[in-house]
């Protein structure tokens, strides 16, 4: 017969066992060092039972201070000299000095790699030295007021200084006589456009952002995107059926099969109609039938045995946790 059966935990009072007499027994055995040595030579090891390890430090490298509040030791590094670096300068504009050391302007200059922060360079030195602009070509810090510039690319160029102006096109309209038709009507003229948004077309957008709603009344609808983001705080699924009958989510690629994965499943009908989530290891994207499950979720309640059978969580496997902190399982 199924029923509650208390489970222990770590920390659990040993009075919780009925039957705990010459079951339980306490080892304290553990390995310890016995000695210590640097890189493996001249193992140190205690003159007396009283003995003590010091560590020193010198004045320079690695610094060691001890806490004796903290019982602890610091390791620092403070003034490392050169000599314990494997670089131990640098060298700028092609003159050495060592870290610590100090260049003058004078020793770059020296080194031929020095330009004085006054001194102007020519444009004649500049291999580049010219600017085109439109055809015209200007010298640095020269100008040309010649106006050859191409205006063909130009922006809100005024209109009384075109050379010539194109007659203008009167009495034209623009019109959609239909869905997806644009009417041009020139001079009394109309032409009619298919911009391929009629109701036969099947377009395609690279961003579509809908103010209304939106209704398929198709029977699949395929989103081939990498993440879909659903804003609603909850979803419906099985919104049609008026009867009782199992619904859920169906994971591709879970199983390496396309179109099909395993399954989170509402089983409806389980214990009378009670329900419970449940695992379906292995079913198709357009399966509609009810599911028979591999195996079940199991579910947790904190209170009383007469508050997990109101809530129907009186099931083999889920756990039923007591104000004073003991643990149940249904089995």
């Amino acid at each position: 017969m199924a029923t509650w059966k208390k489970v222990l935990v770590s920390g659990s009072a040993i009075s919780q066992l009925n039957n705990d007499a010459g079951y339980l027994t306490s080892g304290t055995a553990f390995n310890a060092f016995v000695t210590a040595s640097i890189n493996g030579n001249n193992h140190l090891v205690a003159d007396s039972t009283t003995d003590g390890l010091s560590f020193l430090t010198g004045s320079g490298g690695i610094i060691l201070s001890q806490s004796i509040a903290n019982d602890s030791i610091t390791f620092s590094i403070n003034n490392v000299p050169n000599s314990a670096l494997a670089n131990d300068g640098i060298t700028i504009a092609g003159v050495d000095t060592s870290l610590g050391g100090s260049i003058t302007a004078a020793a770059i200059g020296a080194s031929g790699n020095y330009v004085s922060s006054s001194a102007q360079i020519d444009g004649a030195s500049i291999t580049n030295n010219t600017v085109s602009y439109g055809g015209v070509s200007v010298a640095l810090n020269g100008s040309d007021s010649t106006p050859a510039f191409d205006l063909s690319d130009a922006t809100n160029y005024p209109f009384s200084s075109l050379a010539s102006v194109p007659t203008l096109v009167s009495a034209s309209a623009f019109s959609s006589p239909s869905q997806g038709t644009v009417r041009a009507t020139i001079n009394g003229n109309a032409t009619d456009v298919d911009t391929g948004l009629q109701t036969g077309d099947s377009p395609q957008f690279t961003n579509l952002t809908l103010t209304g709603n939106l209704t398929v009344e198709g029977t699949q609808i395929n989103a081939q995107v990498a993440n879909l983001d659903v804003e609603d705080r909850y979803i419906l699924l099985n919104s049609g059926s008026g009867t009782i009958g199992d619904s859920g989510i169906v994971f591709g690629g879970s199983t390496g099969t396309a179109q099909s994965g395993s399954a989170l499943v509402w089983d409806a009908s389980y214990n009378g109609n009670d329900g419970r989530l449940a695992i379906v290891n292995a079913m198709g994207s357009n399966d509609t039938d009810n599911k028979t499950p591999n195996y079940y979720v199991a579910g947790t309640i904190v209170g009383t045995e007469a508050n997990a059978a109101t809530n129907q969580l009186d099931h083999p496997g889920n756990i039923l946790v007591s104000s004073s902190g003991d643990i149940f399982i249904y089995v």
